[in-house]
This record gives C-alpha cells, structure tokens and sequence, in this order.
C-alpha cells in the first residue's frame, strides 16, 4: 500500500509536493495570507512523521506562519465537548 509519504523517497520532492499542496489550500480554496495565521493540523495517529515534519517544515520556511499546532484527530470529539479527559472509539481505520 502506497501513501503519499512512501511515495516519495527524496525529502526535496516531498517538501517541493507539499509546499505545492499548500500554496493551493491557502491562496485558492481558502483565500488567506497564512502569514496572519496559526494553523491547526489535524493528523491521523497511524501518519507517517517524514509527512508531518515536511508540511511543519514548509509552513514555517516557506509560509512563514505564526504558529502551527499538530493535534490527533481522534481527541477532537472530546475538545467539542469541552473536556480534555475521556475516550474516544475510532471504527474506520482499514
């Protein structure tokens, strides 16, 4: 099984890949200087770290963005009910 992280074995074409990704999210769907910005990541627990560090590393270098946080996108049930503390049952992972 391919993703995108496997994809590519060279770090430059990963960054140059995400900075692309980017640069379309921010400038074409979202219409936003991502200079005036923090930006929440929400990542998979299962995500690939060469992925995260190359869109952490693309947002501050070429984006120059204020702040960027990572959350895991399995805990966000618990912060739209205003508590920090509980569990969370993911049925969808394949």
């Amino acid at each position: 099984m391919n993703t995108f992280a496997t994809i590519f074995d060279d770090e430059k074409e990963l960054y140059r890949q995400v900075e692309e990704f980017l640069t379309h999210i921010f400038y074409n769907v979202l219409h936003t200087n991502p200079k005036e910005k923090a930006i929440v990541i929400l990542e998979s627990f299962f995500g690939q770290r060469k992925l995260t560090e190359a869109i952490g590393n693309c947002c501050f270098k070429s984006f120059g963005t204020k702040a960027l946080y990572f959350r895991l996108s399995n805990v966000l049930p618990l912060y739209t009910t205003g508590v920090d503390t509980g569990i969370v049952v993911d049925i969808g992972f394949q």
